[in-house]
């Protein structure tokens, strides 16, 4: 009696050693990766955020667009979303003498929308407001590096990834912190669209799509922390329809919803381009007006005071 107790409880133990240990272990591993709140907070006084080149805009989402955090922009065809994912994918790289990151950027690519002759007319336009600033100091070193920088080096510095379905897609973003790690001065992931090819062929499996989604905004959401660099995700809009009303929604639901840390709808106002900042943990919901030109997105006003470089009658957005 008392050795079948023994080899029960031998057994019994054998049993707990092997459900415990690797929870044990991942406990520990969790310790290992904790910090205080102070160390956080010196962490995020001390990161740089990147320009928009828009004030207003910058203004509303504190100093730029943050570092370690998903920011989502969402909005209709044609308000400008892929123009300003490519151009945060061009001023993330102003040096940081002129008070930028001084990175490089990756853009994946799921629709075919990233167009070389449309960053090459941006990336000009990062270079001639550059330029004009500098124009206005008499700093060496300012000069020097606003020199280094144009439009060859800045699309030289955007490493573009083109996907062509939802597993391509899920693949790419995957591998994302290995290429970063290779590419250590990349400061900026930009994924136009996360919606494209989640919105077609999951008509009969909803539960596996969101499982798919959940688990590219846990990466994409680790990724930004870790590595600190800012994610900026371009979504698509859709009608929500109820029995007495219809509103204009970001795609993918609820559950798509959660993985940002920032959203902002891009609108129309009549004729007027308006970005409404709708969730963020640290700054308060407001609106403001852009436009869009030939140098890309920047202030209200900011065109009529630079009638030398005139909107196209028309930019793909």
């Amino acid at each position: 009696s008392g050795s079948g107790s023994g080899s029960g409880s031998r057994r019994h133990s054998s049993r707990s050693g092997g459900s415990v240990g690797p929870i044990v272990n991942l406990c520990s591993r969790s310790v290992d990766r904790s910090a205080s709140a102070l160390s956080l907070l010196r962490e995020r006084m001390n990161q740089r955020a990147i320009f928009t080149l828009c004030r207003e805009l910058d203004i509303m989402c504190m100093n730029g667009i943050q570092v370690g955090q998903v920011t989502e922009f969402c909005g209709v065809p044609g308000i400008g979303k892929t123009q300003l994912g490519m151009q945060l994918a061009c001023t993330v790289q102003i040096p940081k003498i002129l008070g930028g990151t001084g990175g490089q950027a990756v853009y994946i690519d799921t629709e075919g929308s990233f167009m070389p002759r449309r960053a090459q007319q941006i990336a000009k336009g990062v270079k001639r407001h550059l330029d004009f600033i500098i124009s206005q100091r008499d700093d060496k070193k300012m000069q020097s590096a606003a020199k280094s920088l144009t439009s060859d080096t800045i699309l030289k510095n955007i490493f573009c990834f083109r996907v062509y379905d939802h597993v391509d897609q899920q693949l790419c973003i995957q591998n994302l912190e290995h290429f970063v790690r290779q590419n250590p001065k990349v400061k900026i992931v930009v994924l136009d669209s996360v919606a494209f090819h989640f919105r077609h062929g999951f008509t009969d499996d909803y539960a596996k799509r969101s499982r798919m989604l959940a688990k590219m905004a846990n990466t994409l959401t680790a990724l930004a922390r870790t590595q600190n660099l800012a994610v900026v995700i371009i979504n698509h809009v859709t009608t929500k329809i109820t029995a007495t009303s219809a509103s204009i929604q970001p795609a993918l639901g609820p559950v798509w919803a959660h993985s940002c840390t920032n959203r902002i709808m891009l609108e129309w106002q009549g004729k007027k381009r308006i970005a409404r900042l709708v969730k963020s943990p640290s700054c308060k919901t407001r609106s403001i007006q852009f436009e869009i030109g030939l140098d890309g997105i920047r202030d209200v006003g900011y065109y009529d005071d630079h009638m030398q470089h005139p909107s196209p009658k028309r930019i793909r957005t």
